[in-house]
């Protein structure tokens, strides 16, 4: 069994209209959501190893706040692809990883994540995943190359507003 946090980047700053949507950075709940919701998912017992990443600053911030949370030492892993990347993109991406690593936390952009949220086996729709929204998937799966997104199963969603206990 494969495990996968599909996460959306924290929210990020307008107030540099001269920076490209690509350098956006984050903005103050952003830098707030980000190691919250990355303490969320540790509290929660996934077991992250690898983070992969799109490009875009506010996504990469993001990331960076999971690695420090899990104290991954390998760098993250850039895929230019997973800018405003779809649901094939995701597979892209997961389908390379080594087979030894189990829990993969993937960032990237709406609509994209909300696009993939709706394509996991799931009994809701999900009308927009917020920022440092987070979904758990699983795929029953040994190896990575196998991975598809209608195969997977989202097992449980989690955002910054949401008041549930993890764990």
């Amino acid at each position: 069994m494969k495990k996968i946090l599909f996460v959306r980047h924290a929210k990020s700053s307008w107030t540099d209209m001269k920076l490209t949507d690509k350098q956006r950075p984050l903005n103050n709940r952003g830098k707030r959501d980000a190691p919250l919701m990355a303490a969320r998912c540790v509290e929660y017992g996934l077991k992250v190893e690898l983070i992969i990443s799109s490009p875009a600053v506010r996504a990469f911030n993001t990331a960076l706040a999971f690695q420090d949370a899990y104290k991954i030492m390998e760098p993250i892993q850039i895929e230019n692809y997973l800018y405003h990347g779809d649901p094939s993109d995701f597979e892209e991406a997961l389908c390379g990883v080594d087979d030894q690593i189990n829990c993969v936390a993937i960032f990237g952009h709406n609509p994209g994540i909300t696009y993939l949220a709706n394509e996991l086996d799931s009994s809701s729709y999900i009308d927009n995943v917020p920022t440092t929204g987070v979904l758990v998937g699983e795929a029953d799966i040994e190896h990575w190359e196998d991975f598809s997104v209608a195969k997977s199963v989202l097992k449980d969603f989690l955002y910054p507003k949401d008041t549930r206990r993890t764990g």
